[in-house]
């Protein structure tokens, strides 16, 4: 159980940590252009999103009398701060798809955990979902 627990507990600091939750929290600048208002609001639905899983990972942690460790923000995150968000979509996609890798690693390994398994399962299908948003985004970006 206290394998899950780190495991639920490194699922817990992908999300809490990323790149968007770091933008939202910061205070992201949008200019008021139609592709940046839809931008923001395909990262205000991820960070919603990452907010419920958050609790989700918390409460497992919880449940298997494990301790919460959320990690902190990467210090190159704060380089990101007068940067706009339609500049940083390239990189907010790469970095999620970092974080994927490591949520497939997770899911492979929580093989004895059947409901921690199908949490990070869940995690890595919306994960997914995000970012074909992301992409499709990046796609209409103007040049």
């Amino acid at each position: 159980m206290a394998d899950a627990v780190s495991h639920l507990n490194r699922l817990l600091a992908i999300h809490y940590r990323s790149l968007p939750m770091y933008l939202a929290d910061a205070g992201m600048w949008r200019s008021s252009l139609p592709h940046d208002e839809e931008l923001g609001k395909a990262i205000d639905r991820l960070t919603a999103d990452y907010r419920q899983t958050c609790a989700r990972l918390a409460e497992a942690i919880l449940d298997r009398r494990g301790a919460i460790e959320p990690s902190s923000f990467p210090m190159e995150f704060t380089d990101t701060n007068f940067l706009s968000l339609d500049y940083m979509l390239g990189e907010i996609i790469e970095l999620h798809k970092l974080d994927m890798e490591e949520m497939r690693r997770i899911v492979l390994a929580l093989g004895n955990d059947a409901d921690a398994k199908y949490l990070a399962q869940e995690c890595l299908g919306a994960a997914k979902a995000h970012l074909e948003t992301l992409e499709a985004l990046a796609a209409k970006q103007p040049a």
